[in-house]
This record gives C-alpha cells, structure tokens and sequence, in this order.
C-alpha cells in the first residue's frame, strides 16, 4: 500500500493539495511495505544477494542512519540497462521494472528492514519529488488544451445540435458553448488525474512485487534456527553488504 510522508518542503500549500488531487498521496514519497517472517540480518544478507543481480540490478550507494537491518536505510541506485541476462523473461522482467520506475522519474530507493513481531518489516521508499514537480507544471498546458479543445469543439457541435434539437432554441448560444466547453476541460483534467495516478500506481506494483521477490527468496533460504525465532547460527559480523556502486 502506498503511504505518504510529510509534504514537500518548499512547495505552495495550494500546490501540494493539487499534487495530492493529481497523485493521491502527501507529500513527494512513495513508500511500498510487506512483512517477512524471518530476522532482519537474515533478510539483509538476502536483499545482498538479490538486489544487486537480474532482474533489479540495484547498485548499493550508501547507508543512512546506521546498518539497514538496524534502524538505517540502505540507499540502491537504479542504473541503466548494461547487465547481462540469462534469458528473455528475465529481461524483459528488467525492462518492465525500469520502465515503470522511470516513468516518474525514480532513480533511488531506500530500503529498511525493521524487526516486527515474528519477522521483520521490508519498505522501499523513492522519492517522487521531481516527478510530481514536473506534473505541476504540465498542468496548466494541460487545462489551456482542454479549453481550447472544448471551445473548438463547442463551436463545432452546439449549432448542430440546435438544428437537431430545437428545445434547445431557448438557450443562448454562449451558455451552450460555455457548458461544452466546461464539460470537456473537466473530462480532460479527469483524464490527467488518472494518467498520473497511473504510472504511480504501476511504480508501486513494481515496487511491491521486487519485495515479494525478496521475501520468497529470504523464506526459502531461511535457516530452521532462525526461522524458530532464534539468532543460532547468524554472526553479525559475517553479514555482508551487497556490493557498492
């Protein structure tokens, strides 16, 4: 589920109730969340082994905060198209999740691991600042087109519509080419809302599913002692980091 940290700093009260109208969250983040039921070094080593290859390709940049497994935040940049694959799925699985990210402009995920009663709590967070900044300003094109389109349209259709309805004779021609034209600046800012919440929405399916993926494999990893609840067996100090950019 997608969740909302506090608003931009820096962005208009006004702009930031558009945004939330536009986008459907607060805020300039987007955080995705799923529970595992293993210990949080385990999942740690796990997203080392995962995220760093096929089909996510992640590159680990820095931690923030302390270890990950700890109360930090692992900070993956998402790089270019350059591994290698071993198969189509498995490219086109990478072409997906980049595309979907890079559609609003996600280029960084921070990745905590949080102990949680049985297991340990997963979220991803990515900032859509940029993206939500950049759907601000495409905003106003987008109403001056839909005005225009409505006005050219109401011009078009309203003296057809007389001809074929005469109970319409009684109203002024203005006022029917104002309604046209309101009516089709609302049906085209409606269109933008979806278009937006969209690719937001596609992002956190993406997002969502290279959790689930990181889950299955910690879960058919897991060694029987720590899935028992119990440390026997994990050496904090032979918990790796997945390689750094």
């Amino acid at each position: 589920m997608a969740q909302a940290h506090q608003d931009s700093p820096g962005r208009h009260p006004l702009a930031e109730r558009v945004a939330r109208f536009l986008y459907g969250i607060t805020g300039g983040t987007l955080v995705v969340r799923q529970e595992v039921p293993a210990e949080p070094h385990w999942v740690w080593i796990t997203a080392g082994r995962v995220l760093p290859h096929p089909p996510f390709s992640l590159q680990l940049h820095d931690t923030l905060g302390g270890h990950p497994a700890e109360g930090g935040a692992a900070v993956f940049h998402l790089p270019p198209l350059l591994a290698s694959y071993e198969s189509r799925d498995q490219l086109m699985e990478r072409i997906l999740f980049e595309g979907r990210l890079n559609r609003v402009l996600i280029k960084i995920l921070e990745l905590r691991i949080s102990p949680v009663a049985g297991g340990a709590a997963l979220e991803v967070g990515a900032d859509l600042d940029r993206e939500v900044t950049l759907g601000l300003w495409f905003l106003p094109f987008v109403l001056l087109g839909g005005a225009l389109l409505g006005v050219g349209g109401a011009v078009f259709l309203v003296p057809r519509l007389l001809s074929f309805a005469p109970v319409l004779d009684g109203i002024s021609l203005p006022i029917l080419a104002s309604g046209a034209g309101l009516a089709v600046l609302v049906v085209v800012l409606l269109w933008y809302r979806w278009y937006c919440r969209f690719a937001v929405r596609k992002a956190e399916d993406r997002l969502q599913w290279m959790l689930a993926r990181l889950r299955e494999e910690a879960l058919s990893s897991l060694q029987p002692e720590v899935a028992e609840g119990s440390k026997a067996g994990y050496r904090p100090e032979t918990d790796p980091d997945p390689p750094r950019a």
